[in-house]
């Protein structure tokens, strides 16, 4: 409103910001008077404006906002406002609103990663310039319901396993409650615990049948000694872990790539990681590519997988926690 072309608007504007300003600080204010309303300040005269029974309006709510955003405005009367975000950076009127959004996520976000524990997987999450691992979030698309309550509070870890429940009640009994491991954490249930490798295997399986499904060229062999490509779901801990797993991967079969090259074959190995929880490897890009997978497809097949991996997810952690088996082979 205070850089509306359109005079009578910015006008009638200024002059309401002007009269609540004055009515905060008992006199005629300056142009710095208001950009410091604006922002926020508490400082001299300005301190009034915390007194109960002052009137809510349209600009002491915007002077709050301020203060919650931690940005500060100058130019209110010039009718050319300059919004200053807490990085420093200036966003001109045109493009605030989308500017302070990208701002306040950016300030949430960096919080969340900054945790130690609950940050974990949204760092492992970060590395995904794609976004598939949380594609289906504004619209629901692919994902199981039971999948989407079970999704998020996995990758904060507030699941109630004996591990999480330990921290607050000391008194609680850590143990896997299946194979007797001391720490049934998450990644223990979805990962390594013995008991539950029948619906890991079968989580594994649901990424290498899509990615079968989708190979257009070749012969392709699964579960069998000719090895193209060898499927892994590691857990989402922190940034380096799914790059980490599929290195792994490709270690694993060196032996056989240099025998096989010594008999003059050309061999190709790939690690494809698809993380516990959903976060997607940026290295399977480069499998898609060799196996031909279309550009078209390769959008809502990354995002597939992923929800592939979270539907595997959730059915081991609801298995390992009933005992109760949840699907049909």
């Amino acid at each position: 409103m205070l850089s509306s072309p359109d005079d009578t608007v910015r006008i009638i504007a200024s002059a309401q910001l002007t009269s609540v300003v004055h009515r905060t600080i008992h006199r005629a204010p300056t142009a710095e008077d208001i950009d410091l309303f604006l922002t926020g300040s508490m400082d001299g005269d300005l301190s009034n404006s915390g007194n109960s029974g002052q009137i809510s309006t349209l600009w002491s709510r915007a002077r709050a906002a301020s203060r919650r955003l931690k940005i500060s405005i100058t130019g209110s009367l010039s009718g050319s406002v300059i919004t200053k975000t807490a990085a420093g950076s200036e966003i001109g009127p045109k493009v605030i609103t989308t500017a302070l959004r990208a701002a306040s996520r950016e300030v949430y976000s960096s919080k969340l990663l900054a945790l130690p524990d609950q940050g974990k997987v949204a760092r492992c999450l970060n590395t995904d310039r794609y976004i598939n691992g949380s594609s289906w979030m504004p619209s629901g698309n692919f994902i199981r319901f039971c999948d989407w309550r079970f999704i998020h509070r996995a990758r904060l870890n507030c699941l109630p396993t004996n591990a999480a429940a330990k921290r607050w009640n000391p008194g609680t009994n850590s143990a896997c409650r299946r194979c007797g491991h001391p720490d049934e954490t998450l990644p223990h249930v979805l990962n390594h615990c013995r008991p539950n490798m029948v619906p890991i295997r079968r989580r594994h399986n649901l990424v290498q049948n899509r990615i079968k499904s989708a190979i257009r060229h070749g012969q392709v062999y699964v579960d069998q000694h000719v090895t193209i490509i060898d499927v892994c779901c590691p857990f989402d801990n922190d940034r380096d872990a799914l790059k980490t797993a599929a290195a792994a991967k490709v270690t694993k079969y060196a032996d056989l790539k240099q025998a096989l090259a010594a008999d003059g074959k050309d061999v190709e190995v790939f690690g494809f990681a698809v993380g516990s929880l959903g976060s997607w490897h940026q290295g399977n890009e480069r499998v898609l590519g060799r196996l031909g997978i279309s550009r078209r497809y390769r959008p809502l097949m990354r995002r597939l997988l992923c929800i592939d991996a979270i539907k595997g997810s959730r059915d081991i952690y609801i298995e390992h926690v009933s005992g109760h088996r949840q699907y049909q082979d």
